[in-house]
């Protein structure tokens, strides 16, 4: 849905229909729907069938570039809109043509879970202080800007992706407690009503 309203927006607008594959069979049979959901977009009558994973960055990104990407280039006024919507992110700032980029976009290929995007704006650059090649988390909890210490590698970009995605402190849900039980921080439950002790909630998470 968020998708489709940027699609709708851009240059190109794009339109979009979700079909009940169920009820329109035959629609689904014509254009080789075999598993949920599938993404179809026409150019000119001409289907072509998304591949790539299901997050909103990487859909917006196929259908205006007709290619496949991992992470979704931005400039300073789109990270700033992003930062205002989106739970968390992750940007790198940097040379797309720098072999940092090219492992920041190999972990982006096969994590379907997260938002990832990348600029070079100078702007950008500038505004967050950043140090490029380097990645930033953006998030909507905690500290809203976080930079990757020390230099850029594939395990401390995985790692620096896996712990800044979770709050120090927060309400459990089915959501976010995958991300707490593949992580390697150490995790403490509090079983507690909190409209009923909101001081003993305040303390523990002043502790965290």
């Amino acid at each position: 849905e968020k998708a489709c309203k940027v699609l709708k927006k851009s240059d190109k607008s794009i339109q979009c229909a979700k079909i009940n594959a169920d009820t329109y069979k035959e629609i689904a049979t014509e254009y080789d729907a075999e598993s949920y959901p599938t993404l179809i977009l026409f150019e000119q009558g001409n289907p072509k069938k998304y591949d790539g994973a299901m997050r909103d960055h990487s859909v917006i990104g196929w259908a205006l570039t007709g290619e496949n990407v991992s992470s979704l280039k931005v400039d300073l006024s789109q990270i700033e809109e992003m930062a205002q919507t989106e739970h968390v992110f992750y940007a790198f700032f940097g040379d797309i043509d720098s072999k940092e980029f090219k492992t920041y976009n190999m972990i982006a290929k096969f994590d379907e879970h997260r938002n990832f995007v990348h600029t070079d704006d100078p702007a950008a650059i500038e505004k967050y202080n950043a140090r490029a090649p380097t990645l930033l988390a953006f998030r909507q909890f905690d500290e809203p800007v976080v930079h990757l210490e020390g230099e850029f590698g594939r395990i401390s970009a995985l790692t620096f992706i896996r712990l800044q995605g979770i709050a120090k402190c927060m309400y459990f849900n089915d959501i976010d407690s995958v991300n707490i039980f593949r992580g390697k921080r150490t995790a403490a439950f509090l079983a507690v009503d909190p409209d009923a002790h909101p001081k003993v909630v305040e303390n523990f998470c002043n502790t965290a």
